[in-house]
């Protein structure tokens, strides 16, 4: 994020602005055990949003809060009409590109900022200078008539770099933290299933893996001292992490020019993109989090904690600090941890969940611990670049765990007799689903290019006529059941432990058109979030 908006919103933000939101969002929400943060989603949209204001010499930073203010009536207008009821036209064709769409940027993201390391600090056969800068001196209209030029030796060091280039080694150890921290996480999230040591412990070691991975490729940073690494940028206290440019406070009516009346009402549009964002993230994680299967016995806050999310992003606007949404992945690991299991079951059966520790402490506690890693800045200063985009290269695969489009598309390449006996092999024809799969790569392909033009700040746009694709086109070219097969889930293996981010692609997969049927009564739509499970 501090690359992407050039320092106006960086790490100190993020954190002071998670903590601030997670404790609110923990004591007035309607579904504590939901986790609050950052996601991918909404940082492309504040990406886009920067590009879009530097193009037209808009303030980014006082150009968010109108936004924000905008964001918040129009969940009050999506609140008074019931609108949270229209979630159910978000199927999996729909959440499956979306899906697709956050992992391949992820990916593209950690490789090219890989890509831009061994561009600064390229591999060359000798070094003469370990700190030697690329940079090109020029001597002109220098005139030395009937004199001899001397042999001068000059160290310069350019003021525009604000980090060393050329360095020995620089890329080779940045690749190597970049993709052994994903290897590590990602092995440990595959452990899980394992047959080695005891359930309890390979759980433990998976849920635990990318905060493994990420000490033990900052120990090996540190084992290599004279090797030169970026890393994060993170100012000391509670400074902003551009204090020359901004302090705490944004004034909604500008910083060094005034906020036209023609911004402000340019901010609406704006306001809705963000909102389809948002309120698809939140929307699905609810739906996720009250599955019959977690035996919740208070009700849910579809409404309420849409409104109350829109409310504390603007107030995160106001300090200059990202937006926030419900956490799908975080929130589904923050479940299961706690979870009740049946201690009786039969054997190669895995345990069934018999309730949930409903509460509003763990959450707080979390929000709160974010918000003292501030004060942490000497160590978050030690981890690498590198490490962060591993985590994002993990994040990017692990992501594309069951998403049932990503799979049809290795049958491709697969001979029909190894197809898997999934319900989208079975009941339709081949050629057909690979039809309905090229469709969804076609739709991929086109938000993919929407994201490298200008138009990128309107990716929500585009992503929310996915649905009237879905509901009005395709069914003239798939019959019903080529649908139900197709857009429906897949059965879950009870043999494997399915991990979190297999899990947050299952739900959606219920929400087919005319098939939305859920163990809650409309009185779980409303503000008040009074409980639909029996007493």
């Amino acid at each position: 994020m501090m690359d992407k908006t050039n320092l106006q919103i960086g790490i100190s933000e993020t954190l002071i602005s998670t903590a601030a939101v997670g404790i609110m969002f923990s004591l007035f929400s309607c579904q504590p055990l939901i986790i609050v943060g950052t996601t991918g989603p909404v940082l492309l949209f504040d990406e886009a949003l920067f590009k879009f204001a530097q193009s037209n010499d808009l303030e980014f930073l006082p150009m968010r809060i109108w936004i924000a203010f905008w964001m918040l009536v129009v969940s009050l207008v999506v609140v008074g009409v019931e609108g949270s009821v229209f979630v159910k036209k978000f199927t999996l064709f729909t959440t499956e590109i979306f899906s697709s769409l956050v992992s391949v940027l992820f990916v593209f993201e950690s490789l090219s900022k890989l890509a831009t390391v061994f561009g600064s600090h390229r591999l060359l056969a000798d070094y003469c200078n370990d700190n030697l800068y690329a940079e090109s001196l020029s001597l002109l209209n220098i005139s030395l008539p009937g004199e001899k030029l001397p042999n001068y030796t000059i160290n310069y060091t350019p003021e525009s770099l604000s980090a060393p280039r050329n360095q020995p080694n620089t890329a080779y150890l940045s690749m190597l933290l970049m993709f052994g921290t994903f290897f590590i996480a990602n092995y440990l999230r595959q452990f899980r299933n394992s047959k080695f040591l005891s359930r309890r412990v390979r759980r433990m070691l998976g849920d635990f893996g990318v905060p493994i991975a990420i000490l033990l490729m900052v120990g090996l940073d540190q084992l290599m001292p004279m090797v030169y690494t970026q890393r994060l940028q993170v100012p000391s206290g509670l400074t902003p992490s551009n204090s020359t440019h901004r302090g705490w406070f944004i004034s909604p009516l500008g910083l060094h020019q005034p906020v036209s009346w023609l911004t402000i009402v340019g901010a609406l549009p704006a306001s809705m993109l963000i909102f389809i964002v948002i309120y698809m993230e939140t929307m699905v994680c609810q739906l996720i989090m009250a599955k019959p299967e977690r035996n919740l016995r208070k009700g849910t806050g579809f409404h309420w904690d849409i409104v109350l999310l829109s409310v504390l992003n603007l107030c995160s606007s106001l300090v200059g600090a990202p937006w926030m949404c419900a956490a799908t992945i975080r929130s589904v690991s923050h479940a299961a941890a706690l979870s009740v299991l049946s201690t009786t079951y039969a054997p190669g059966e895995n345990p069934r969940v018999i309730g949930v520790h409903e509460q509003r402490l763990s959450t707080l506690v979390v929000s709160i611990l974010i918000g003292l890693s501030v004060v942490l800045s000497f160590v978050l200063k030690q981890i690498p670049i590198a490490v962060i985009f591993g985590i994002f290269m993990y994040m990017g695969i692990s992501s594309m765990t069951g998403v049932q489009l990503l799979e049809r598309c290795v049958l491709f390449l697969m001979p029909v007799k190894h197809h898997p006996e999934e319900v989208y092999v079975k009941r339709v024809r081949t050629w057909r689903m690979h039809l309905f799969t090229l469709i969804q790569l076609v739709c991929l392909g086109f938000l993919l290019a929407i994201k490298f033009t200008p138009a990128a700040i309107g990716f929500p746009f585009f992503l929310a006529l996915l649905v009237p694709l879905r509901l009005y086109v395709l069914p003239k070219l798939f019959t019903t059941k080529e649908i139900a097969a197709l857009d429906g889930g897949k059965e879950v293996d009870d043999e494997d432990d399915a991990d979190f981010y297999e899990e947050a692609h299952q739900m959606p997969s219920a929400m087919s058109v005319g098939n939305f049927q859920t163990n809650f009564s409309m009185s779980s739509f409303r503000m008040d979030g009074s409980s639909h499970a029996k007493a």
